[in-house]
């Protein structure tokens, strides 16, 4: 068995993407920072652990092939034997489904006509039945269409019914019970799929009473409103607030650099080709970025970016750095006072006044 079965796999093959991923980092962190270099390294790591996990589990198959062919040839043996002493094998086979017996002509003839209270009894024990084996119903195209648009984004129906092999059947799992098993699509949009279930009445919210009862969140924004099922008069709103853990992938570059990085504007470099420009919204305004973290070899970062770049990076920067530096011209500083509206005067009729006649000749 293992003899026809080839699994070129090994570690060997590991070593030439090790050396091309050195290469290419050797090249680029003359270009970049060290934090940017990292970062563009964690998703290569990901791959990488999961080649190598490969790697190890057909090295592992392998070994299992090997101890079986032995047991192959006991088989064969086996099977030789009986075929020269003809002995017969009996397999147990499964029992065929008992058919009902077909109704007769006459039985078709004399069996009354369901009513329409039946009719829809049936229905609703079908359906019943058919929402019976599923711990939570599928969500259908009705529905589906129910979950307002900004809340379901490009989910589609099938992404939002999904159900990895890891949690069917089970009535309780968690977040990383079904990261791992989802599509890479699925995993971005697993955030947007909590709330439109919630819509849906799929799921709902307990909230515990303890610990988180005592805590207080701000509210980002309101996303959406509704009455309330059985009180006309009552609202309730749906509203972004509470915190949840979100994984590195997931996350946008400018929300972790603020978190991990202390940011400073030190203002224009000072070059003469930059300084010689009038206004300061044309001028290149140096960066500093320092590490949160302590013992970080990254240091101190300085980066040269243009000032729209910076005004869309860091607001809250610039502007300290323009409170801190600039001050209003004196005139601008005196207390406002509100001017008497002056008559206009009608140069119309002046212009008439002073028109001269013309000298008569004599």
């Amino acid at each position: 068995m293992s003899s026809h079965i080839v699994l070129p796999l090994s570690e060997k093959h590991v070593e030439p993407i090790l050396k091309r991923k050195d290469e290419i980092v050797s090249r680029v962190e003359s270009l970049l920072p060290p934090s940017k270099v990292q970062k563009g390294m964690r998703s290569f790591n990901e791959k990488l652990a999961e080649f190598r996990q490969l790697v190890h589990d057909c090295s592992f198959l392998n070994a299992e092939l090997r101890d079986m062919s032995p047991l192959e040839q006991v088989f064969l043996g086996i099977g030789d034997v009986m075929r020269k002493e003809n002995i017969s094998v009996e397999y147990p086979r499964s029992r065929s489904p008992e058919r009902p017996a077909k109704s007769t002509c006459l039985e078709s003839v004399v069996q009354p006509v369901p009513s329409a209270a039946a009719q829809e009894k049936s229905e609703q024990s079908a359906s019943e039945a058919k929402a019976a084996n599923y711990i939570l119903p599928p969500i259908g195209s009705e529905e589906f269409e129910e979950i307002p648009k900004y809340m379901r984004g490009r989910m589609s129906a099938a992404e939002l019914n999904e159900e990895t092999a890891a949690t069917a059947g089970k009535l309780f799992c968690q977040e990383v019970d079904l990261k791992p098993m989802l599509s890479d699509r699925a995993k971005t949009l697993f955030r947007t799929a909590v709330p439109c279930l919630r819509h849906v009445h799929r799921i709902k919210e307990v909230r515990v009473k303890g610990q988180m009862s005592d805590e207080k969140y701000e509210i980002k924004r309101i996303l959406a409103e509704r009455k309330i099922d059985g009180k006309s008069d009552k609202m309730e709103y749906l509203v972004d607030w509470e915190p949840t853990w979100v994984y590195d992938t997931d996350m946008d570059a400018r929300l972790l650099d603020d978190f991990h990085y202390s940011v400073v504007i030190l203002g224009p470099i000072n070059t003469p080709e930059n300084l010689q420009k009038k206004s300061i919204k044309e001028m290149d305004l140096v960066v500093q970025r320092e590490s949160k973290k302590e013992n970080v070899k990254d240091g101190v970062i300085l980066e040269l970016m243009p000032y729209e770049q910076v005004k869309k990076l860091y607001p809250d920067e610039l502007f300290e750095y323009i409170e801190t530096t600039f001050s209003l011209p004196d005139e601008m500083c005196q207390p406002y006072e509100k001017t008497e509206s002056k008559p206009k005067s009608n140069r119309s009729k002046r212009k008439k006044h002073a028109v001269k006649k013309p000298a008569q000749h004599k």
